[in-house]
């Protein structure tokens, strides 16, 4: 027979279990509290911060304080922003634990810190402003600056309509200027036919976010000058149309020669530029006379397609963040070799960065006339891989974890996918040339993070689909419902 256990042994070992359990639950929020993983399924990935905001965080060596002056019920066209602001620092703080404060202040309810912060800062409370604030450094953005509203229908008694968000930009180029206060100097190469850099220019864009990221952009002409100024962190040649000089060529070879020489070339292929392509030839990157394309079926007839999409490559410390995204180069295009025994020669790494799809060939029989049409001929035209940009660098590392002061290099094959009308429609472009511009910059840390598009999607249903849905929400799933009731309380009855 078996003996009987005592009551007290039962409650001791009750006790003990639910002291047990409730350890185990303590012990379980605690650690689910501390290690966490957040993930946006969201479908456009609006919430997902940048690889570049996330590294501009971890630069933070003192706790950044960010204070949104803002009022939910203001009645101002970029109160339509503060719902995407407001997601967005919940992420920011997340990363940033104990680095990122952020502080809200409604003008219209809490007037004592709303006067406060209008004596610390010297600002009126006449708009809605964002504070980034650092040591003691201070960064003012308006709420408009955040993103791209559409106002068109706000006279009809419409809302006004957010088309895009650069909230995640702005904060981090103001986080990134209050790390680093002194300015880069970019020089835009001029008087060879380049678009203008001042003023009203088709790379207003381009000049626009590169002056976002804390850099100042400066028209440059070598006709007069002997050298290229020893203050200019990046030269950019955009689509020159007339050739350089001798002596042009030799001031170019020089400042690349020296540790500072950074330079971004956009080639214009119509252009006849004999001296720049020799420049870029002796580090390695050789300019072909030829134009990618492919050849499309159209009906009964066959068209030439110019227009390239191309692949952005791994395995380089410029765009191996953007593989898997597509990017669609305007106009007209042309192939880099890549010489690896020149490049060798002056000890000159060389990386591909963006590359043909396979469809594409580089056609040294390249016509105008869509009715003689082109074929791809083996041995004489470029076959894939077609490589349309090419990084080159001298005496840096193989290791882009590490910076090293060197000559840097970047030539891409095309130059109309960077004016404003191409730049507007395809993010990942601009975003490929801001990378490039931080990696020659020696911000590779910092690659580019740009707007993030509001898709405006809505969902059309016909009278049958509508009456399907009613009849699911009002009859079925309650029906559901009722009958497994139902069953259990006759199975209780039984």
């Amino acid at each position: 027979m078996t003996a009987k256990i005592p009551r007290k042994t039962i409650r001791i070992n009750v006790l003990v279990q639910i002291i047990a359990m409730f350890v185990l639950l303590v012990a379980v929020n605690y650690y689910s509290f501390n290690h966490y993983v957040r993930a946006d399924y969201s479908r456009s990935q609006k919430f997902v911060l940048s690889e570049q905001t996330k590294r501009v965080i971890r630069e933070l060596k003192k706790p950044v304080n960010i204070v949104v002056f803002f009022s939910p019920t203001s009645v101002a066209p970029d109160r339509v922003v503060f719902n995407d602001l407001r997601n967005l620092l919940k992420e920011l703080t997340f990363s940033g634990r104990k680095l990122i404060h952020v502080e809200y202040v409604d003008p219209t309810r809490d007037l004592t810190r709303a006067r406060a912060l209008q004596a610390q800062y010297k600002f009126s409370a006449t708009e809605n402003v964002v504070i980034v604030d650092y040591e003691g450094r201070s960064k003012f953005i308006p709420a408009g600056d955040l993103g791209d509203i559409n106002l068109e229908g706000v006279q009809q008694g419409e809302t006004p309509r957010l088309l895009s968000f650069g909230g995640e930009m702005v904060l981090t180029n103001a986080m990134l200027s209050l790390l680093s206060p002194d300015k880069k100097k970019i020089y835009f190469l001029q008087g060879h036919g380049e678009p203008p850099i001042d003023g009203p220019t088709p790379l207003g864009l381009f000049r626009e976010y590169l002056v976002k990221q804390n850099a100042e952009t400066l028209p440059l002409s070598l006709g007069s000058a002997d050298s290229v100024p020893s203050d200019c962190s990046l030269l950019v040649i955009a689509a020159p149309q007339v050739d350089l000089t001798e002596r042009e060529a030799a001031i170019l070879d020089r400042f690349w020669s020296s540790e500072q020489g950074r330079v971004l070339v956009l080639l214009d292929p119509s252009a006849r530029t004999v001296q720049l392509h020799r420049f870029l030839a002796r580090r390695g990157v050789l300019p072909m006379d030829n134009r990618v394309l492919c050849t499309v079926r159209l009906g009964f007839a066959t068209g030439i397609l110019r227009e390239v999409t191309v692949d952005f490559m791994d395995r380089n410390p410029v765009t191996k963040r953007l593989v898997g995204l597509e990017m669609l180069l305007t106009g007209e295009t042309q192939s880099l070799f890549m010489d690896p025994e020149q490049a060798k020669s002056d000890k000159i790494q060389l990386w591909p960065l963006l590359i043909a799809k396979e469809k594409f060939w580089g056609e040294s029989e390249y016509v105008t006339d869509e009715k003689k049409g082109v074929r791809y001929d083996e041995g004489k035209d470029v076959g894939y891989p077609v490589y349309v940009a090419v990084a080159a660098a001298r005496g840096g590392v193989d290791d882009d974890r590490v910076d090293v002061e060197s000559s840097k290099l970047i030539a891409v094959g095309s130059s109309q996918f960077a004016l404003d009308v191409a730049l507007s429609q395809q993010p990942q472009a601009l975003d490929f040339l801001m990378s490039s511009a931080n990696w020659l910059l020696d911000r590779r840390q910092f690659t580019g993070a740009v707007p993030k598009k509001i898709d405006q999607f809505s969902i059309n249903l016909s009278d049958a689909q509508l009456s399907s849905i009613s009849l699911y929400i009002l009859i079925a799933i309650p029906g559901v419902a009722a009958l497994f009731g139902i069953i259990a309380w006759l199975r209780r009855r039984a």
